[in-house]
């Protein structure tokens, strides 16, 4: 990545539960792949020290990373697609429990916070990174 320029930006962005925008260095575009697919994508550069990095979701589309499917769960895995045949009944009308009643206890008395995202325990980041692979190579 070389020559790369910023470019300044006007576009706001707020992390969970705060009221000031994240504060950006600029802006740029480059080309990113995976083993299948490319696809030009924005980059913007916060001027925080510890953000994390954020795929957009039709960045992630376009590189075949993920497909949204609003009322269907597939697959390209074999095994997986037995498992949602196998368990169809479970997997059907997506974000609705029929004939169950849950109670969930909420103390209305605490304020949501926001929380920053949690490192993998170093112990197993060799292990995380070796599946993350795995999961590459069979898209």
């Amino acid at each position: 990545m070389q020559d790369i320029k910023l470019t300044r930006t006007n576009t706001k962005a707020f992390a969970y539960n705060t009221k000031s925008p994240v504060e950006f260095l600029g802006k740029f575009e480059a080309v990113i792949e995976t083993r299948k697919r490319i696809s030009v994508a924005t980059f913007y550069v916060a001027k925080a020290a510890n953000c994390g990095n954020l795929l957009s979701l039709t960045t992630a589309q376009e590189l075949g990373l993920i497909s949204l499917h609003v009322d269907k769960l597939t697959s390209k895995d074999a095994a997986l697609e037995n498992i949602l045949q196998k368990h169809s009944k479970v997997f059907s009308d997506l974000g609705k429990l029929k004939g169950e009643k849950i109670k969930l206890d909420i103390d209305k008395t605490k304020i949501p916070k926001a929380q920053p995202q949690r490192r993998i325990p170093y112990h197993i980041r060799e292990k995380v990174k070796n599946a993350i692979t795995e999961l590459e190579i069979k898209m």
